[in-house]
C-alpha cells in the first residue's frame, strides 16, 4: 500500500492485481483508494493515473471520505463508537462496535435494537412501579417524528409504548425522561398543566434534560 498526498487529501492507495482484467477499476472504500488492474502498468503509469484521477475529482473524493469517516463512527448512549468489521457485536470497554458488513445499516440497526431492548427491560419495572402503571408492551422503532410514543387500542384495552430507536444515540438520561413522559399519558393525554405538573414529580429535571439533549 502506498499514500498519496494531495492538498488537504492524505490517502492511502491498495493496488491490487488481477491478471484477467481487461480494465483498471478504482474505488474509494473504508477512507482509501483500491485500484485493481492486470499488472501490465508500470508504477510511473499506475501514478499518474492516480495524480489525475485526484485533479480530476478532487471535490467529489473528500466529500466520499467525509461522509465514509462518518458512517464508520457512530454513539451509543452520547459517547463515541467506532465501527469496525467482525462478528456482530458491542465492545462497551473499548468503544467499538464490530459488524460482520460495516456498510450495513440493517446489521447495524439490529444491534442498536437489542441495546436499547436491553435498558428499556433493564429500567422499566422501576418506573411502571413508580407510576403504578404496567403496559401491555414496549416497543423499539426506527421513526423521525418522535422519541417516544403511546398508543391505545379500545377494542382490547391494551396499551402499547414505542421508543424511537435513535435515541441510543442520546445519553441514557433521555430514555428515562422518555420513559416517563409515555408513562405519564397514562393519567393526562394531553402536555397541560396537569401533564408537566406529573412529569416534574417523577422526573423533577426533566426540562433540564429535554432542553440539554434537545428532545
Amino acid at each position: 500500500m502506498i499514500t498519496v498526498q494531495y492538498k488537504e487529501l492524505n490517502l492511502p492507495v491498495k493496488i491490487q492485481i488481477r491478471k484477467n482484467m481487461k480494465k483498471m477499476t478504482v474505488n474509494i472504500k473504508n477512507s482509501e483508494m483500491i485500484i485493481r488492474h492486470n499488472g501490465y502498468r508500470s508504477n510511473e503509469e499506475v501514478q499518474e493515473i492516480i495524480n489525475g484521477i485526484l485533479e480530476e475529482n478532487y471535490e467529489q473524493i473528500l466529500e466520499l471520505i467525509k461522509k465514509d469517516t462518518i458512517n464508520h463512527e457512530t454513539r451509543i448512549w452520547g459517547e463515541k463508537y467506532d465501527i469496525k468489521t467482525g462478528n456482530n457485536f458491542i465492545d462497551h470497554s473499548n468503544k467499538i462496535i464490530y459488524i460482520s458488513n460495516t456498510e450495513s445499516e440493517k446489521l447495524l440497526n439490529q444491534l442498536y435494537r437489542e441495546e436499547l431492548m436491553k435498558e428499556i427491560n433493564r429500567t422499566k419495572n422501576k418506573y411502571q412501579n413508580m407510576l403504578n402503571i404496567e403496559p401491555t408492551e414496549w416497543k423499539v422503532r426506527k421513526v423521525s417524528k418522535y422519541w417516544g410514543q403511546i398508543t391505545k387500542n379500545k377494542r382490547t384495552n391494551k396499551c402499547y409504548i414505542t421508543i424511537n430507536l435513535n435515541i441510543i444515540k442520546k445519553p441514557k438520561e433521555c430514555l428515562k425522561q422518555t420513559m416517563i413522559h409515555e408513562l405519564c399519558h397514562f393519567y393526562e393525554w394531553n402536555h397541560g398543566p396537569k401533564f408537566k405538573a406529573l412529569m416534574t414529580q417523577y422526573c423533577p429535571d426533566w426540562r433540564e434534560i429535554k432542553e440539554r439533549n434537545n428532545l
